[in-house]
């Protein structure tokens, strides 16, 4: 059973899926419990690419990496990028440069 590649709502349908059965009930990743367990500050997704922002607590980081790899079924998934410094998602570059330091906003440009 799938999305039906090629049918015009297909992106639709696959998106509402991975709401319901990852974000949503599975690994509750909206949720502000999953928030406190996994220490998320910030979560986005665009379509099949997920960004987070987590506290510099590494036990809570490598908890959520093992609970996505083994709660995302029958979805699979490979972590792209990791630093405290900056990653590129989605052909945009995001940094925390000198302005991260004085006003706490990270800087940002096209790859």
């Amino acid at each position: 059973m799938g999305s039906g590649m090629g049918l015009k709502c297909s992106s639709d349908v696959s998106d509402a899926a991975f709401l319901h059965a990852i974000e949503l009930s599975g690994l509750g990743l909206l949720s502000s419990r999953a928030a406190e367990r996994f220490g998320i500050i910030s979560y986005s997704r665009y379509r099949d690419n997920l960004l987070f922002v987590l506290k510099p607590d590494f036990e809570k980081i490598r908890s959520l990496k093992a609970n996505i790899q083994s709660n995302i079924v029958p979805y699979a998934g490979t972590l792209e990028e990791a630093s405290h410094i900056g990653i590129t998602f989605l052909d945009l570059n995001i940094v925390k440069d000198h302005r991260w330091k004085s006003s706490g906003f990270v800087s940002f440009n096209p790859y």
